[in-house]
């Protein structure tokens, strides 16, 4: 388990290893959304439940763990630089 935590962690942060910055912005978002859209339709088939239901909550998930994540990032950085 703890091995395939760290290879899901690892995919969106991979692009930024191999491109340059702002084409990595994109790889990694759009490798992000594809494969959050493949587990949505995962848990969809699993639980039985309407696909673009569970596709549409599962991206609002990710989305919304990312826009926490960047602000965190900026209240921790502000808090220890100024």
């Amino acid at each position: 388990m703890l091995l395939a935590d760290f290879m899901a962690a690892a995919v969106p942060i991979l692009p930024f290893v191999w491109l340059p910055i702002p084409q990595a912005r994109v790889v990694s978002g759009a490798v992000t959304l594809l494969l959050l859209i493949g587990l949505g339709i995962g848990r969809a088939r699993i639980a039985q439940r309407d696909m673009w239901r569970t596709v549409i909550e599962t991206e609002s998930i990710g989305i919304a763990a990312a826009l926490a994540g960047v602000v965190i990032g900026v209240l921790v950085d502000r808090a220890f630089t100024g």
